[in-house]
């Protein structure tokens, strides 16, 4: 099992590829060449649930309600 420490960098690899349109990337030890975002994000998404079970601590989601009065 790896360390949050190798899931976190790679993590970190992964989004900078993401924000600079990168399609080649190496993470987990291998060279990895994404044929889109898509499957870079889903990379991403399964590299996240990863780290949830290496620190045992579910990822934050935040959500809001509002109300309003009608004729707003």
């Amino acid at each position: 099992m790896r360390t949050q420490t190798e899931v976190e960098a790679d993590l970190d690899r992964l989004r900078a590829a993401l924000g600079t349109g990168e399609r080649k990337v190496e993470y987990n030890g291998n060279m990895r060449e994404f044929r889109s975002a898509r499957e870079l994000i889903a990379a991403i998404a399964r590299l996240e649930q990863e780290l949830e079970g290496v620190t045992g601590t579910p990822k934050r989601v935040l959500s809001r309600r509002f109300r309003t009065r009608a004729g707003w």
